[in-house]
């Protein structure tokens, strides 16, 4: 997933023309609910904290890229965000849970590095998972200044 989300931030656009026709088109996409559309146009955004609106719609439809983005958000503490690896977790496991061996993966280093008191948060939190927890997490007052 890392890999296609570098492909589209590094696409050259022919024209600025085709470039707001394409992301148009994503946002017409996205508005209407296509989840890919959404996790592109929050690619497209830059991955900025005001297109973070995008990532959670598609996260909130289950977008193994979204989910996975959130994931790594945590892990790392990225754009403003504390290191919370245990809420890292938690969305590794929701994208595990659909099947995806990237998710996997990432379980698999957090089983190395967390304790098992906090892989049992991790996981009660993943079986509690409902749309509208990316943006409670990302979006309404986690955020870190």
């Amino acid at each position: 997933y890392r890999v296609e989300a570098a492909a589209i931030e590094r696409a050259p656009e022919a024209t600025a023309e085709k470039a707001a026709e394409r992301r148009q088109g994503l946002r017409t996409s996205a508005e209407q609910g296509d989840a890919k559309a959404q996790w592109q146009l929050y690619l497209y955004g830059g991955r900025r904290r005001q297109d973070r609106v995008w990532l959670c719609r598609a996260a909130d439809q289950k977008n193994f890229h979204a989910l996975m983005e959130v994931g790594d958000l945590h892990w790392a503490g990225q754009d403003g965000l504390q290191v919370d690896r245990v809420r890292a977790y938690s969305w590794y496991s929701v994208a595990a849970s659909l099947g995806h061996e990237t998710a996997r993966s990432e379980l698999m280093l957090g089983r190395w590095l967390l304790s098992d008191s906090e892989i049992e948060q991790a996981q009660q939190w993943a079986g509690e998972w409902a749309p509208g927890r990316c943006a409670a997490q990302l979006m309404e007052g986690e955020v870190v200044d």
